[in-house]
């Protein structure tokens, strides 16, 4: 299949929710859109959006390789067994320098011309029978009040799962915060807890032994020392989710860390859809759960993850629950319904609002 047109826009979208990431309040969200063509007609859309923080790269580094790579990869050969998600992506790319959120961009808009060629979805594309819904992880976020005010919406629209930021240096103070969560929801759900790495290995400790563990499914990046985690569980009994530290360690390493139970994985800070799709197959091997996760990206970015969560077939809460922080969106969809994302019937990029995009030539 010869690539026979690459094109690119930009896009700026105003946020209804402040974004603090880092220490730093953003008011939009900004990305690129890849499209790619092939001499039949037919096309697929990639969603490039490094997050500040949490990306090594900047907008304006992914743009430069973006508009360099537009240029190389014209006119190749798009490999049509690459949906094995086997390595010919990378092969197709040919680049070990590429950024993350790069890959991840060229990989999505490749897979989406594969399925779109096929007349197939993207989830149909990596799995032939897929749930049609994705439950998510209803995500609690802001000052102590909205976060209320959020928890009470999501039990009425009966989340399965929710995520609580945490990490302050207050500990007395998250522990009241994740109480009064946990009361608005009565005991109904179990609670995912994130502390970004932001705290001490003490901290941790008694954060989770004055919380106890029945009501925590698991802590994310309690502290930076992964090898404290052994010993973290064994005096909790609380699972310890990884994060930020996926891309530090081998994972020889990590499948050898007790009380390691869960992986978050976001394709966005990964590398794309192949090295997730590798890191999810061998955590199931070694009975570590995945939760696939968003950076925040728009509508067209969220539902190739969701589709990509549907044909991970992991029948848990994934970490997708990021469109209600935007006020518009490029994509015309609202596939989210009492906690879960229903996959479309149509290809999202058939409602690409390309008055919300900039073409870049």
């Amino acid at each position: 299949m010869i690539i026979t047109s690459i094109k690119i826009f930009s896009y700026q979208l105003p946020l209804a929710l402040p974004l603090s990431v880092f220490g730093k309040k953003l008011d939009q969200r900004e990305g690129l859109v890849v499209q790619l063509s092939c001499d039949d007609g037919s096309a697929g859309f990639g969603e490039i959006a490094p997050l500040f923080g949490a990306s090594k790269e900047t907008m304006d580094e992914a743009l430069k390789q973006t508009l360099i790579l537009r240029e190389r990869l014209w006119e190749t050969d798009l490999p049509e067994d690459a949906d094995q998600l086997d390595g010919k992506l990378a092969e197709w790319l040919n680049d070990d320098k590429l950024f993350s959120s790069v890959r991840f961009g060229f990989e999505m808009a490749a897979l989406t011309l594969l399925a779109n060629q096929d007349h197939i979805s993207l989830a149909s594309l990596l799995k032939l029978n897929h749930d049609k819904r994705v439950p998510l992880n209803g995500l609690l976020h802001g000052k102590t009040e909205a976060i209320f005010e959020q928890a009470k919406i999501m039990k009425d629209a009966r989340y399965q799962s929710v995520k609580l930021k945490v990490g302050g240096n207050d500990i007395q103070a998250e522990i009241a915060k994740t109480n009064a969560v946990m009361n608005i929801f009565e005991n109904s759900v179990l609670l995912r807890l994130d502390a970004n790495r932001n705290w001490s290995f003490d901290q941790a400790m008694q954060f989770a032994e004055e919380l106890g563990p029945a009501v925590i499914e698991y802590i994310e990046e309690p502290f930076k020392d992964v090898d404290k985690i052994p010993e973290f569980y064994n005096k909790t009994l609380i699972p310890v989710a990884l994060d930020e530290s996926i891309p530090e360690l081998s994972f020889d390493k990590i499948k050898g860390v007790d009380g390691l139970e869960i992986l978050i994985l976001k394709p966005t800070i990964l590398g794309g859809f192949e090295r997730a799709w590798a890191l999810l197959n061998s955590a199931k091997a070694a009975g570590i759960r995945c939760i696939i996760s968003s950076c925040f990206e728009s509508g067209l970015g969220i539902d190739a993850l969701a589709n990509f969560s549907a044909a991970a077939s992991q029948g848990i809460p994934m970490g997708l629950d990021t469109l209600r922080w935007f006020k518009d969106d490029i994509v015309d969809i609202a596939p989210v319904k009492n906690g879960y994302y229903y996959l479309p019937d149509t290809p999202v990029h058939d409602s690409l609002k390309f008055d919300r995009v900039k073409e870049l030539t």
